[in-house]
Formats: C-alpha cells, structure tokens, sequence
C-alpha cells in the first residue's frame, strides 16, 4: 500500500497526500519521509490512524484521529489547499500551487 502510493506519487503531481499510519508494507511516517526527501518535498501530508497515540505530526501537515467525518476531512483539506473544494458554489480565483 505505501510502496504503491509511492510510486503513484512519484509517476504524476499530487496537490495533497493522505495516508494511513498502519499498513502492511510501510507505516505512515515512512510515506512522510520519503515525500520530504523527494523532489516535491512542501506536497501537504494529512496523515490518518485509528491509535491517536502513533499520531505524532512529524512530517505531516494535518493528522486525523479515526474516526473523522467528512467535515472534519474536508476542513483539513482546506486548510493545506485553500480553493480545492470547489462544490460548495465558489469558484477559485488562484491556481492551487499559488494558494500553497
């Protein structure tokens, strides 16, 4: 899950990464660094995890506690990404990588 998010990363452009801490091949914190450590290292990272307690936020921009409600996720989104959630009737005036 983490390699293959990975590889999808690094194959196009991501205005936001969200990622689970606890998968099978790599923990959350590992996807943070290797994004850090990438050519595009200021991509915002919301990081998600049902045990708070591995919920630190090295790394990460935004960090969810399980469960969230949308609300809560779409909050977080807009608050890395001003004008990404367009469905509310607004239109965005500036290009998303101007708004980072």
């Amino acid at each position: 899950m983490g390699y293959e998010g990975l590889r999808l990363f690094k194959k196009g452009f991501f205005n936001l990464v969200i990622t689970d801490m606890i998968m099978s091949d790599m923990d959350g914190h590992a996807v943070a660094r290797r994004i850090r450590d990438s050519d595009r290292p200021n991509t915002p990272i919301i990081g998600m995890s049902g045990t708070p307690w591995l919920l630190k936020a090295n790394g990460f921009d935004s960090v969810l506690p399980k469960p969230f409600s949308l609300k809560t996720l779409f909050g977080a989104i807009e608050g890395l990404i001003p004008c990404a959630l367009t469905s509310r009737g607004g239109s965005c005036i500036k290009p998303v990588r101007e708004a980072l």
